[in-house]
């Protein structure tokens, strides 16, 4: 099989044809009718968009920057903002990075936090956010708002942004290729609908059989924890000495 060859597993077309396949919708050597096509698209998009929200690919994070300006209490985070022209869709991890280089986390307010805050308008170097999520963009509030020192550092947001449509048969997918065979099975899981029980089980088991494996592979490489004893400790006084 040619270098070609092997990319193009990783098309929209492949997967789809995979999954009619795999549904026994399609015979070995023949072609998905132009219904078929179609339908299979809107599956996969489906598919793609939903399994996007369960933790999953790790390379849709994108650490999205936005300068402050000194006064201004809100800002609007959009994924435009990074590589991906689409929306965000959760917000993992916020930090301000100070002109110096250094940088540390802001701490997250609830919206009851925020409701019952009573100094908004306080100004300063930010410590907090608020973020309120809608459906096309993040409403993002640093707190305090940022006086002329805190303006001079950056917030990052680190995002998790929704997959891009597909809308070309050929186009390549953002999917690295282990995703392939899952999104295959996750297609004919789809479309079986009302073939024989013993092929709507199989789609079914093999579909979630990928997924479990995918969910286990793709998630954040760790350093290795270890605990000691604080030497503070070891200073601690009691009333007996």
């Amino acid at each position: 099989m040619t270098a070609i060859a092997q990319l193009n597993l990783n098309t929209p077309d492949a997967i789809i044809r995979g999954g009619l396949f795999e549904a026994q919708l399609l015979e070995p050597g023949s072609s998905p009718t132009s219904e078929q096509l179609a339908r299979g698209m809107e599956v996969l998009n489906q598919i793609v968009q939903f399994h996007a929200t369960q933790g999953m690919k790790l390379f849709l994070w994108q650490d999205l920057t936005g300068p402050l300006v000194a006064g201004q209490a809100s800002y609007t985070i959009t994924a435009n903002m990074g590589n991906f022209n689409t929306n965000p869709l959760q917000a993992r991890e916020v930090y301000y990075l100070q002109p110096s280089g250094a940088q540390y986390p802001l701490t997250p307010f609830s919206w009851n936090e925020w409701s019952m805050l009573s100094e908004r308008s306080q100004q300063g170097v930010p410590v907090n956010y608020f973020l309120d999520k809608q459906s096309t963009a993040f409403n993002f509030w640093p707190w305090p708002i940022p006086d002329a020192n805190g303006a001079q550092g950056v917030i990052h947001t680190v995002v998790r942004v929704r997959p891009q449509q597909m809308v070309q048969l050929t186009e390549q997918t953002i999917f690295p290729p282990e995703w392939a065979i899952f999104l295959r099975w996750a297609v004919a899981d789809e479309m079986c609908t009302g073939q024989p029980q013993g092929i709507i089980t199989r789609c079914r088991e093999k579909m979630e059989y990928y997924r479990t494996a995918l969910e286990g592979f793709d998630v954040e490489d760790q350093a290795s924890t270890q605990f000691q004893v604080s030497p503070q400790m070891g200073y601690g006084r009691s009333r007996f000495r």
